[in-house]
Parts: C-alpha cells; sequence; structure tokens
C-alpha cells in the first residue's frame, strides 16, 4: 500500500505537504507560488483510514492566516487519492470562502479543482 504522506504539487505549482497517523488524521502546510500569499498556511484534515482498490477519501483545509499575512479567507479542499498503474494523485474539488459583508454573501464563496502529484509541475 502506498502512503499519502509527503510532498503534492498542483498543476499551478501549489505544494501540500503532508503527514498521515493511524486514525485518519491529516496535518501539514499548503503554501502556493504565487498571488497574495506568502508563506506556508497550517492545514487540518481526515482521510479514510483504509483503502479501497488504491483509492481512499480525504479532505482537508486551510486558514490563510500565518505570521505574515491575513487573507480573512478559508479554503476546502475534498476528493480522493488515486494509486493505479504506478501512478498516484490527488484529484480534489476546493471551495475557497472570503470574509464579506452580508449584502456581498453572493460573492463570498469561488469553486475550483485540482490535481496533485508527487512532482512539482515543469516551468514550460
Amino acid at each position: 500500500m502506498k502512503t499519502l504522506a509527503g510532498t503534492w504539487y498542483s498543476e499551478r505549482g501549489s505544494r501540500l505537504e503532508i503527514s498521515v497517523n493511524d486514525a485518519g488524521r491529516i496535518e501539514g502546510s499548503y503554501a502556493r507560488p504565487h498571488g497574495k500569499s506568502a508563506g506556508d498556511f497550517r492545514l487540518v484534515g481526515m482521510v479514510d483510514p483504509a483503502q479501497v482498490d488504491g483509492n481512499r477519501c480525504l479532505g482537508f483545509v486551510v486558514m490563510w492566516n500565518n505570521p505574515q499575512l491575513n487573507q480573512h479567507s478559508i479554503s476546502t479542499w475534498c476528493g480522493q487519492y488515486h494509486s493505479a498503474s504506478g501512478d498516484e494523485f490527488l484529484d480534489m474539488t476546493w471551495l475557497l470562502t472570503e470574509e464579506v459583508m452580508p449584502d456581498e454573501d453572493w460573492k463570498s464563496t469561488r469553486v475550483g479543482k485540482d490535481i496533485f502529484h508527487r512532482q512539482a509541475p515543469s516551468s514550460e
């Protein structure tokens, strides 16, 4: 069985560093290579401790707040770890919610998708 723990990279170059305990608790850090973020941000989550045919459900949360920056926002990722034919990847859907005034709530949350691999993306 391959392990979920270690370093993962999104197609846009974000770096995910995670460890997983026997109960399925995920801890680690998330760093984006560009944008308004600076430094590493703490993450916590959970993963199904038992694989099914090389697949595992998981989710984690990042509060965009660290000693260098507070973006007053939070992201959640939910998806699956896949291991098939020697390839490993995380297929994840995310929600990003920013703090807004009540009359602007309609624009507070965005939805997107990330695929994470063990190798950093090439610069091309």
